[in-house]
């Protein structure tokens, strides 16, 4: 009888979870689809929807010329955008959905460490910090590297328990997912290797790893043969660490904040003796330090290449506040979300993603004549324009330096020949659209391209500038 009760109690309380992670998940889904569609497509969103455009063809050649390390992520994004388009929003939904999981499951995670309460201010904290929403509502493949490796981290405690083939099976498969989106999610064994120190056998570490080590070390191995593809990448320094961590966080005070509790944590585990149990936490903190290091010799260091790190610092800080007390931990929450106030409302403007191509295209559009032209001086800016341009055309423009075509899968679809006075001979009226400081065309002082062509004006859209030259 006791045994029977004791039994009905567990299930109780196992629902009570279920129904508890999936209310936390549906709040994560809907806090992150507020103004998803807002927002303009920026320069890598839009090749996105290029490629999801163009199919399983169009993809595979690409991948042999630049940007294999994402063939898998614009294979998943033509497979929905068959069903659902190339919409903003429907481009967008995959990303939150995928961050949404990555709460919910960190919420199941964290009741491993702390209260159920301490496991919501955890799953908090992390929602409200303006790089989840930022990268939920984007086009690339970063939330889903986040819900990876948090699944996975996750899965590897299950399997530490349960000790069965089974959650091996599944930790070994996110493990593989992550590597498939992104190769560097594969940094986070350093820390499955503390929680994996002398609690399971070597071999069955080797099974569980080789998935993933082998998709993300092909990957990465064919992927360094395009430097095009990190050639953009400055090298690390000072500054660019604190532009990271401003990122992460979303203010200086709150990367801080953050910091503080992974001394905290740090300080109580030498003390306790417990680093088996938590180092695998402060291990994961120091990735990005880690990758500023490699910054220094590669061009590696992208803050949302470890974007996946938010979560676990989120989960550090609950942890440590609400062993200090549970109105601590409160209190922290809220020294977090109200200074993200104004950030989370920036993340989900117009400009919120730096690129504003549909204001662009819509300047361009209302004051169009005909016989105006175009240029576009930078990867990926014409198909910004064509993108929206698709959608609601202008009249037609001459566009005098593209050289695409159609049937050309081996680029984006935006390649230019030099600018000269020939090439823009005849032309009356000119639209540039160009990012600050690029040296693909000649801009000197009123004129361009050694024209006679005269500056009007220029207006910044984000990281995009439009300029109106006439003769």
């Amino acid at each position: 009888m006791a045994a029977s009760v004791e039994l009905e109690s567990r299930q109780a309380r196992d629902n009570r979870t279920v129904l508890l992670t999936a209310a936390v998940g549906i709040v994560a889904l809907i806090f992150n689809l507020i103004r998803v569609g807002r927002p303009s497509m920026w320069r890598d969103e839009v090749v996105t929807a290029l490629m999801a455009e163009r199919g399983p063809r169009g993809i595979f050649v690409l991948a042999g010329h630049m940007d294999l390390v994402h063939t898998p992520y614009y294979l998943t994004m033509w497979a929905w955008s068959t069903v659902f388009g190339t919409s903003e929003w429907s481009l967008r939904l995959p990303s939150v959905a995928a961050m949404a999981v990555a709460v919910a499951t960190l919420f199941v995670l964290a009741r491993r460490y702390t209260t159920t309460l301490g496991a919501l201010i955890a799953a908090a904290l992390f929602l409200v910090l303006p790089s989840t929403t930022r990268y939920a509502q984007e086009a690339r493949s970063y939330a889903f590297i986040v819900a990876a490796v948090v699944i996975s981290t996750l899965l590897l405690h299950i399997a530490l328990e349960a000790r069965r083939r089974d959650w091996w099976i599944a930790y070994a498969a996110a493990l593989a997912v992550g590597a498939l989106f992104s190769f560097m999610s594969l940094t986070i064994l350093l820390a499955h290797l503390v929680l994996l120190w002398r609690r399971a056998p070597m071999s069955t570490v080797t099974y569980a790893w080789a998935p993933g080590v082998f998709v993300g070390g092909l990957l990465a191995w064919f992927g360094s043969g395009q430097a095009q593809a990190v050639g953009w990448i400055p090298p690390a320094d000072w500054k660019r660490l604190q532009d990271a961590s401003m990122q992460l966080a979303g203010s200086q005070l709150t990367a801080m904040l953050f910091l503080a509790t992974v001394v905290a944590l740090a300080v109580w585990m030498i003390g306790s003796q417990r680093w088996q149990d938590f180092g695998w936490l402060l291990i994961v903190a120091t990735l990005p330090l880690l990758l500023w290091i490699a910054g220094h010799f590669a061009s590696v260091f992208v803050v949302r290449y470890v974007l996946f790190v938010v979560p676990f610092y989120a989960l550090i800080a609950a942890m440590v506040m609400t062993r200090v007390h549970i109105v601590a931990a409160l209190a922290f929450l809220l020294a977090v979300a109200l200074p993200s106030y104004p950030a989370q409302r920036e993340v989900r403007s117009q400009l919120g993603h730096g690129d504003d191509f549909r204001t662009v295209h819509a300047l361009i559009a209302g004051q169009a004549r005909p016989g105006d032209a175009i240029i576009f001086d930078f990867t990926a800016i014409r198909t910004g324009f064509d993108y929206y341009n698709d959608r609601t055309p202008t009249i037609p423009l001459a566009d005098p330096l593209n050289v695409s075509t159609a049937d050309d899968l081996t680029t984006f679809g935006n390649l230019s020949k030099p600018c000269t006075p020939a090439a823009l001979a005849g032309i009356r009226r000119l639209w540039d659209v160009h990012v600050p400081g690029s040296p693909l065309v000649a801009r000197t002082g009123q004129t361009i391209c050694g024209t006679d062509l005269r500056l009007v004006g220029t207006t910044p859209h984000g990281g995009v500038l439009v300029s109106l030259y006439q003769r």
